[in-house]
């Protein structure tokens, strides 16, 4: 990929938005190339045609003089151009055709993605091997994303990853190569534009992506959470809220299986606390130590007389954690709970949880949520590094400005961090976003 020579700025649109950008901001462009998507879109749009000064092709001799009323010029006729629209296979011919003389190119990515990348261009897939990969997801995004990167380019490299949930995080360090894109699963590291990582997100079907990693070693992390989300609208999020979020809750969805909504009956007051695997990596963004926190918060708690409703992770096969929880079930401390984590959450005064993605389905639920490590999502949460903070107010709670932002955030996350598999479009922008982000085109 090389565009040493040309000197104007690089905007890259999905097709819609390239129209409707130029229309909005009344952008007098030439569109380069009479060909047959040409043709059909400014058929197809006056508002477009208005803001097209011309078409320029090197065959212009021997085509007509006008279309719609818009000159069809050679280029030998242009010194220099201010705007310029490409779709198809024009990318590298208009480049070097007008390198010094055009100020602004705008490709449009859904007609020009598979002439867009060199010969020398490589895309490398790390993904989960069969034996290692503990989610269906995993292996569906990993046939999905195959598919849609043989439509760039058939020669790519597919590095497959043995992951184990222990304290081991990948932090290879890739260089930045000029010509490479690296799909990175499970990992973590430093940003990197030649590298996005990847991995199965809280949802169900969900993938979520980072450039530096996930949970609390997002990105998201080091960010002013209520300045990324302050442009999303508020309608927009309350749309989504009561369409997706209500639809997933209603259908019992969750990353792993949920027990039909059964017929425990719940105290009227109590602490929801959903339990991580011990050795789950992001444990090392634990502020404590997860046994010495779950038989601190059952003592504060039951002191108290406050009642806590505690479910195991489906995966967890600790026999330690085991044992402990039997010891506080026969002291009546706790209340073990198997059923459907959203009936629970519904019903829940409070969530307590480390980092996990139960934490996230209840910020869904607009459930207060209190959180004792570092996550993506601990901003929309009561984050504690002190459990006397616990001591004090065990409960916590939400008023609507919180709910408000907590709607934003779930917009923003659900829709700029994630995607779900059986959405192809969005996988389509995911890959959009990222060569529009290697390539530092706007």
């Amino acid at each position: 990929m090389s565009f040493e020579k040309f000197k104007g700025k690089r905007i890259l649109l999905r097709h819609y938005d390239l129209i409707n950008y130029i229309i909005k901001y009344n952008i007098k462009s030439y569109i380069y190339g009479f060909s047959e998507i040409t043709k059909k879109v400014l058929k197809n749009n006056e508002l477009l045609r208005r803001n097209i000064l011309g078409i320029i092709d090197k065959n212009s001799l021997n085509l007509p003089k006008k279309y719609f009323n818009i000159p069809i010029v050679s280029p030998d006729m242009i010194n220099s151009v201010q705007n310029v629209v490409l779709w198809g296979n024009h990318v590298y011919e208009i480049m070097d055709l007008f390198s010094e003389s055009i100020a602004n190119v705008y490709i449009d990515y859904d007609y020009s993605k598979n002439s867009l990348l060199s010969e020398n261009f490589k895309f490398i897939l790390e993904v989960p091997s069969k034996t290692a990969s503990e989610y269906d997801t995993n292996q569906k995004f990993t046939r999905l994303l195959i598919k849609k990167i043989l439509y760039f380019y058939r020669d790519f490299y597919v590095k497959h990853i043995k992951f184990s949930n222990d304290f081991k995080i990948r932090n290879e360090q890739i260089r930045n190569e000029q010509n490479t894109i690296i799909f990175s699963y499970h990992s973590i590291g430093d940003e990197n534009d030649s590298i996005i990582r990847w991995k199965e997100g809280y949802l169900y079907n969900m993938i979520t992506y980072d450039t530096k990693g996930y949970s609390g070693w997002s990105s998201l992390c080091d960010m002013d959470i209520n300045e990324v989300i302050k442009n999303v609208k508020d309608e927009h999020a309350d749309n989504f809220f009561n369409t997706f979020v209500i639809n997933y809750i209603k259908n019992n969805y969750s990353k792993y299986k949920q027990p039909d909504i059964d017929n425990f009956i719940f105290p009227n007051k109590f602490i929801f606390f959903p339990l991580q695997t011990i050795h789950d990596t992001v444990m090392e963004h634990s502020y404590f130590k997860p046994l010495d926190l779950i038989k601190r918060i059952i003592e504060i708690l039951s002191n108290k007389n406050i009642n806590i409703v505690i479910k195991k992770h489906p995966k967890c096969n600790n026999k330690e954690l085991f044992d402990l929880l039997e010891f506080y079930v026969k002291r009546n401390k706790i209340i073990l709970y198997e059923g459907s984590i959203h009936n629970a959450i519904s019903k829940a005064t409070t969530i307590y949880t480390i980092n996990s993605g139960v934490g996230f389905e209840s910020l869904l639920h607009l459930k207060p949520v209190v959180t004792f490590g570092k996550s993506d999502y601990m901003q929309m949460t009561r984050n504690i590094k002190n459990l006397e903070c616990i001591c004090k107010e065990p409960f916590y709670y939400l008023n609507d400005e919180n709910k408000k932002l907590i709607k934003k955030f779930i917009y923003f996350y659900i829709n700029e961090t994630s995607f779900f598999i059986d959405d192809e479009d969005s996988i389509d922008s995911f890959i959009y976003k990222t060569i529009q982000r290697k390539f530092k085109w706007q």
